[in-house]
């Protein structure tokens, strides 16, 4: 369980630097993975499919990290155009997480406000393989307004859940 809240502690500390924007957030889920080279091989192989120049990026930058010892988040930018984009995009996740082995994912993206259904603000949830769930709602400051655990039937999570770990 430790662990778990160790990765969405991690997401928090990563979304201040480049994802949150003071008025804006780049919706991003991480995939936090363990990593050899065999599994680099094959994950740059299979997001190669999809973004050749992506694939690119993400080979020079686990470079950057001794996969041997450390668990890595990797990066994935989740905007999208139409369903079918967003169907694409949650497969190459599933795959990417089956190839890595991921323990975790989080999902960084606007979430309603629960003081003002009409607004949104930055929050952060973070699911892992094992079933541990956390979301942490931030006002626009990135200040914590709300964090909770969550088990995975509540209905309050669902719209946040992806298909990467059924």
């Amino acid at each position: 369980m430790a662990k778990c809240k160790n990765y969405h502690e991690a997401a928090i500390e990563g979304a201040n630097d480049g994802i949150f924007h003071g008025d804006h957030i780049h919706p991003t889920v991480m995939l936090w993975t363990s990593l050899d080279e065999e599994k680099i091989k094959k994950l740059v192989e299979k997001v190669s499919e999809f973004d050749a120049d992506y694939a690119k990026d993400l080979e020079d930058m686990l470079k950057e990290y001794n996969v041997e010892v450390e668990d890595v988040a990797i990066p994935f930018p989740f905007s999208f155009e139409s369903e079918e984009e967003f169907e694409m995009a949650e497969k190459l996740l599933k795959d990417v997480s089956d190839i890595t082995e991921a323990k975790a994912y989080s999902f960084i993206v606007e979430a309603m406000s629960i003081d003002d259904e009409e607004d949104t603000v930055p929050s952060i949830f973070t699911e892992c393989k094992e079933g541990e769930i956390y979301l942490t709602l931030f006002d626009w400051e990135y200040n914590r307004v709300d964090e909770e655990e969550y088990n995975s039937s509540d209905e309050d999570i669902q719209s946040f859940r992806l298909s990467i770990f059924n």
